[in-house]
């Protein structure tokens, strides 16, 4: 009776596990989504790396200064099936610096993020680290998971988590410049993340300070 019990016990361990992995995450299907192939890119070493460190700044104000290489963009969905736009972010591979103020886990299984400056009041930029890069999501779950624990002594245990961080977390990401037309630049997540339809998607590589 004893082993019964002790190997429904283990059962339950691996099976409360597996649940709380992100590379197990069966989510709505991607391939309907606006502009899937372009979100859900894989061969990001073939494209150039910018050599420069950019803040969030940078790419809020990419909304200007690509508007004419945009203005004409398909935000329908009708427009799912366009490509990258060249001589546009989209061509390049970014380093972003901020701080991490707001993740959630989404229905597709990817993480939405905001990432701000120092000051939280200040205007932030959406990046999304889709399932495709689901051992950095195991990464960003358990660095969150010690964060919550060690400074607001919370305990978490599944990674579809929904977070605000006051302070912000300071962080470091690599990603694809993405224009997401499906959501207008007054219209693009929550109201921190107003002013640009441009973000990082999908991104590629996570530090934490």
């Amino acid at each position: 009776m004893k082993s019964i019990i002790l190997i429904c016990s283990m059962l339950f361990v691996l099976q409360c596990t597996a649940q709380d992995d992100p590379c197990d995450c069966k989510g709505t299907d991607v391939k309907t989504q606006y502009r899937t192939k372009t979100k859900h890119r894989k061969t990001y070493a073939k494209y150039p790396k910018s050599k420069e460190i950019i803040p969030p700044e940078a790419i809020i104000s990419w909304e200007e200064i690509y508007k004419e290489e945009t203005v004409n963009v398909d935000r329908s969905n009708e427009g799912r099936k366009m490509k990258k736009i060249k001589n546009t972010p989209e061509d390049t591979l970014y380093t972003l610096k901020g701080y991490l103020y707001y993740i959630k886990f989404q229905d597709d299984c990817d993480y939405h993020i905001e990432i701000g400056p120092s000051d939280p009041d200040s205007p932030r930029v959406v990046v999304e680290l889709t399932k495709d890069y689901c051992s950095e999501q195991r990464q960003v779950f358990e660095y969150i998971k010690e964060y919550l624990k060690e400074k607001e002594n919370v305990t978490i245990t599944s990674y579809k988590m929904k977070r605000e961080f006051k302070d912000g977390i300071p962080v470091t990401m690599k990603g694809l410049g993405f224009y997401d037309g499906w959501h207008k630049p007054d219209d693009h997540g929550r109201k921190q993340t107003y002013g640009s339809s441009w973000e990082l998607h999908p991104v590629v590589n996570v530090e934490f300070e």
